[in-house]
């Protein structure tokens, strides 16, 4: 409500999926229109590179399917961002950064930072058959930009030493006491 337009990632690992693709929601009629411009192509105009980001109806009636399950996945992922938190307790070889914002937070996904290297992380997790993933993907921001890495300590400290737990709607609490356990028992 404060800006001018919103983007929603529908990505297939996003909370709402139609595959891939995002919904930009705005109410100026401007930007309306020139979102309207770039999507749609029609020989009837001036050339002016233009983009075919329409959606088919099945990813719309997907969508919308999804969007009325919004509320109870929210809940959901609450629950188990919740579980999270009370059950890592913070120590010298783990910590998240959401132990501190559970009520704000839509647990779209549980980052937790280890002393370890991400792959080493990560191989132990794959050896549980638990997924994680790297936070950021692709990488930081300043990766892409071809930004110096030393401008950005933080984000690069983040890189090489998060993943993200594995936080979906489905999750069974045996599913979370593995993986609570799996994190609290990694001594790289």
């Amino acid at each position: 409500s404060d800006a001018d337009a919103a983007i929603l990632g529908l990505n297939d690992d996003m909370m709402m999926t139609i595959g891939k693709g995002a919904a930009i929601l705005t109410d100026s009629k401007k930007l309306n229109a020139i979102m309207k411009d770039l999507r749609t192509h029609s020989g009837s105009r001036n050339y002016r590179l233009r983009y075919d980001y329409t959606i088919t109806d099945y990813q719309a009636a997907l969508g919308i399917e999804q969007l009325g399950h919004l509320g109870s996945v929210l809940e959901r992922r609450k629950a188990l961002g919740r579980y999270y938190v009370e059950n890592l307790h913070a120590n010298q070889s783990y910590y998240s950064l959401l132990e501190k914002n559970v009520a704000r937070d839509a647990f779209t996904g549980f980052p937790v930072f280890f002393e370890a290297d991400t792959q080493i992380t990560m191989k132990y997790f794959r050896s549980l058959r638990i997924a994680t993933s790297k936070i950021m993907q692709p990488g930081p921001l300043h990766h892409l930009l071809a930004l110096p890495a030393s401008k950005y300590p933080n984000a690069e400290r983040m890189y090489a030493r998060a993943v993200v737990l594995p936080l979906y709607p489905t999750l069974k609490k045996a599913a979370l006491e593995r993986i609570v356990q799996a994190v609290k028992t990694f001594h790289p």
